[in-house]
């Protein structure tokens, strides 16, 4: 199964939140600043805990996959972000784009939940739990007769077909 790669505007929405906004921040006050002491440290502090942020969402990014094997999907994300549902609890007749059946995030569990990215646990606008792995606007929405229901981008709209190997 495919799972849609994060595209170059994610890319760069990330970059403006880790890096250029703060820097902006840390720019204006230093401007403003008397203190050389008091600046140094600020820039110190932003690199210290942007580097790691950094180096987790681009691992996040990058490490999603998923597959069928043993009559079982398998979702896996990157670090401890991963779910196995069995097939026969997927309802597979009521699969389809989340906007079509109108369904959202409303409120992250446990993630990451940025513009275009979002990875984890989520309470969805149905009331409903799921798991997610959506790198843009139109994931798929897939309801299971579990206690959560998957929300996954693809890249395709052919989801429902790959369940019928």
């Amino acid at each position: 199964m495919h799972l849609e790669p994060v595209g170059a505007k994610s890319y760069l929405l990330m970059l403006s939140f880790m890096f250029f906004v703060p820097l902006t921040l840390v720019a204006i006050f230093s401007f403003f600043s008397q203190k050389e002491e008091l600046v140094n440290l600020m820039l110190s502090t932003f690199y210290i805990l942007l580097i790691p942020a950094a180096v987790f969402v681009l691992i996040a990014w990058k490490g999603q996959s998923a597959s069928i094997k043993n009559d079982q999907l398998h979702l896996r994300a990157a670090f401890a972000y991963n779910v196995t549902v069995p097939l026969d609890s997927i309802r597979r007749n009521d699969i389809r784009a989340a906007a079509d059946a109108g369904i959202g995030t409303s409120l992250r569990i446990n993630g990451v939940g940025l513009p275009r990215f979002k990875l984890g646990w989520f309470k969805l606008s149905n009331g409903r739990k799921a798991f997610a792995i959506v790198t843009d606007q139109s994931p798929m929405y897939i309801p299971t007769k579990g206690e959560y229901d998957l929300l996954v981008s693809t890249g395709r709209g052919d989801i429902a077909q790959l369940f019928d190997h």
